[in-house]
């Protein structure tokens, strides 16, 4: 195969033929840039300490471990602590103001704290990033007075594990939206302990798709004031209702039960095992009494419900499409 660089092609003349690289040969010849060489002036110049014109840069450095101030040609300042003495602890930046302290920058902060046992302000630390944060102190900031920060974007607060403890009120205010997320997809767990929860909503909803209990209540309440108000229970399967105490059910309007008895159990699983009877009603202990206080009462059986007509106030009607059978050890008529 021919080589790239050295194939013949045209370049529009029929005499006149060159090589592909002839065509990307440079027209300008190559720029050079001129060095410009330092120059270092001693300013002073101690057993331990030196301080430097380099170039520009002002440079106050320590002899034997490099630490010092840089103050470059370009406006750039920098502070640099070292190592110190095997027998001393040091190494530290310390600021000390007695008035105001004022930060103003028109760039990004940037900050990296990473918790050191030989630090002299805490005491064992992390030896590793991995474990840093888990033990020793990284950070400690204390206000004696208020602290307001601003942000006109996002704040990210990310960490092994949060804590923030209120003396006296932790508020959370947003003016749309307060979003609560355990584990990433929403599979952690959420745990609140109160003597008193209090919620106050316009609308209140609650999406359980697995199970919802309430454990220990001596006693749950639902007040509703509103005369338009209406409390529904929507179940696709069964509803199981059990007391060790009394049961009592009262209400000034009317009441309607209707049962279909279908003879095979929602979800193939039967909660009631006798299936015989559409609505059965027993009792263990005591006996069972129907009453009207003003009114009749009607019991028809193979047909729809009891006709109310052409009975006297107080009067009792059966009526049956088969055979009626009353047995007992005594019958009283009347």
């Amino acid at each position: 195969m021919a080589n790239f660089d050295t194939t013949e092609v045209a370049d529009g003349s029929l005499e006149t033929k060159r090589t592909l690289g002839d065509l990307v040969e440079p027209t300008t010849p190559n720029e050079e840039q001129d060095k410009k060489e330092k120059e270092l002036t001693v300013l002073v110049n101690c057993p331990a300490w030196t301080i430097l014109d380099d170039g520009g840069d002002l440079e106050v450095r320590s002899k034997e471990g490099g630490f010092g101030i840089h103050i470059g040609g370009n406006g750039d300042i920098a502070m640099l602590t070292g190592p110190p003495a095997a027998d001393v602890r040091g190494g530290r930046f310390a600021v000390n103001s007695h008035g105001p302290l004022i930060l103003k920058s028109e760039g990004p902060i940037l900050s990296e704290a990473t918790a050191d046992s030989d630090s002299g302000v805490d005491g064992e630390g992390s030896t590793s990033s991995d474990k840093a944060g888990k033990k020793g102190l990284a950070r400690s900031d204390v206000n004696s007075g208020d602290w307001i920060s601003e942000t006109h974007g996002s704040i990210k607060i990310q960490g092994t594990n949060i804590i923030i403890e209120a003396a006296d009120v932790l508020a959370l205010k947003a003016k749309n939206t307060i979003m609560i997320q355990a584990g990433p997809s929403g599979g952690g767990d959420i745990m609140m302990t109160a003597g008193q929860i209090s919620e106050r909503s316009g609308i209140s909803r609650k999406i359980v798709t697995s199970r919802k209990e309430t454990i220990g209540a001596a006693e749950e309440t639902a007040m509703q004031f509103d005369p338009r108000a209406s409390r529904n229970i929507i179940s696709a399967g069964h509803i199981n209702m059990k007391a060790i105490g009394d049961l009592k059910v009262s209400t000034l309007g009317v009441a309607n039960l209707h049962f279909t008895g279908n003879p095979m159990p929602t979800g193939g699983v039967p909660l009631v095992k006798e299936r015989t009877s559409s609505l059965a009603i027993g009792t263990k202990l005591g006996n069972i009494s129907a009453k009207s206080g003003v009114g009749s009462i009607a019991l028809s059986a193979g047909g729809a419900f009891g006709d109310m007509s052409g009975l006297t106030p107080g009067s009792l009607s059966l009526k049956a499409k088969a055979d009626v059978k009353v047995e007992g050890l005594l019958i009283f008529l009347n």
